[in-house]
């Protein structure tokens, strides 16, 4: 979520500041619910928020030289090992 903003204003900013929040010392308690709730949100965001969230990655995705170059990288990398 860290990497994905788009997907943290669908979830709601609480949702992600608790799932980003977690710590591996806290032996994962509460993740669960965490997941569950952020889940929940994303699933039952309403079409124009989707909508938006899906056209603001879309930008960010084609502006971003190192999105672009990670994406063309990873592609050749299944082509070649494919």
């Amino acid at each position: 979520m860290r990497t994905v903003p788009e997907v943290q204003e669908l979830v709601g900013k609480e949702e992600s500041r608790k799932l980003l929040g977690v710590k591996e010392q806290d032996g994962g308690i509460g993740v669960r619910s965490y997941l569950k709730s952020a889940f929940t949100k994303l699933m039952t965001a309403s079409d124009e928020a989707v909508s938006k969230a899906i056209a603001n990655l879309k930008t960010r995705f084609n502006s971003d030289s190192k999105v672009k170059i990670f994406s063309e990288q990873f592609l050749l990398h299944r082509y070649y090992v494919i």
